[in-house]
């Protein structure tokens, strides 16, 4: 059975996910057009390595495809509350990861300095305040927690991969050509910490406001 949304749900998830593409499109073309000699491919490659630019689009395909194809395996996959669940809680560690980590040795300027605010901070605000309002609670389980380390999992195998290989990391904090391994593999395990403990919040709360709307109806 195909979800059902409300003009007003679809209208916002149309807003929510243009202002997630133009922010998204921006910071490609702010890459690719940088000053410097790298080759165009080497400029692509480097803006899809990024956590923040990948959870953004996940963000962008939870608003858009269960309304462009709700009935495609993409669209019902990215309809389902444990997946739209699973995305608050990467771009909350986004948000999270930049304001810690990185937000007092990155000063972008002009342009780049909104664009810069929108991926690290507008989209997560926005996509936390859709989550509250739309995302159907109820259905999740503690055990849901373990398939959502997939996604960082993988993310770190292959940015560590490529730094090694390339000498090109994503993030200071995870180079290891500048910091000793010890601080690199600390600041992994708050940041994996830091995965879970969202996750069971996100799981918990979730529980909590199921429990509350079966109550109510019980009510009624």
């Amino acid at each position: 059975m195909l979800p059902f949304y409300s003009g007003k749900e679809k209208a916002i998830r149309i807003f929510l996910f243009v202002i997630s593409f133009i922010t998204i499109v921006a910071q490609f073309w702010l890459t690719v057009t940088a000053a410097g000699t790298e080759p165009m491919l080497t400029r692509i490659v480097r803006f899809f390595s990024f956590m923040t630019i990948l959870t953004n689009i996940l963000v962008a395909l939870a608003y858009v495809l269960p309304l462009a194809a709700p009935s495609s395996k993409a669209g019902r996959f990215f309809a389902k509350p444990n997946t739209q669940s699973a995305i608050l809680v990467y771009i909350i560690v986004v948000c999270l990861g930049y304001h810690f980590l990185l937000a007092n040795v990155w000063k972008p300027e002009g342009l780049q300095y909104w664009v810069d605010k929108s991926l690290h901070y507008l989209v997560p605000f926005l996509y936390l305040l859709f989550y509250l309002v739309f995302v159907v609670k109820g259905t999740l389980a503690f055990n849901n927690v373990y398939r959502w380390l997939i996604y960082p999992t993988v993310y770190l195998v292959y940015a560590m991969t490529r730094g090694a290989i390339t000498g090109d990391y994503p993030y200071p904090f995870l180079n290891l050509h500048t910091h000793e391994a010890s601080k690199v593999y600390a600041v992994i395990a708050v940041l994996f910490a830091v995965y879970i403990s969202l996750s069971l919040i996100v799981v918990a709360f979730d529980r909590l406001m199921g429990k509350r709307s079966a109550l109510a109806q019980t009510a009624r």
